[in-house]
């Protein structure tokens, strides 16, 4: 049986920050568990712009 130190459950926008998080704290045997195909959650569904050059 596999073991990890951290289970993110969505891999929504907050599923991949604590991700980052994760990584940024030396956490590294992290499993994210996604149902969907793609990553991003709700980020997908709309015509977000989250970076900071506005278009």
């Amino acid at each position: 049986m596999r073991t990890y130190d951290l289970v993110i459950v969505g891999a929504g926008a907050a599923g991949i920050l604590c991700a980052i998080n994760a990584d940024k704290n030396n956490i590294n045997n992290v499993l994210l568990i996604e149902k969907d195909p793609i990553l991003g959650g709700a980020l997908t569904l709309g015509d977000y712009n989250i970076s900071k050059n506005k278009i």
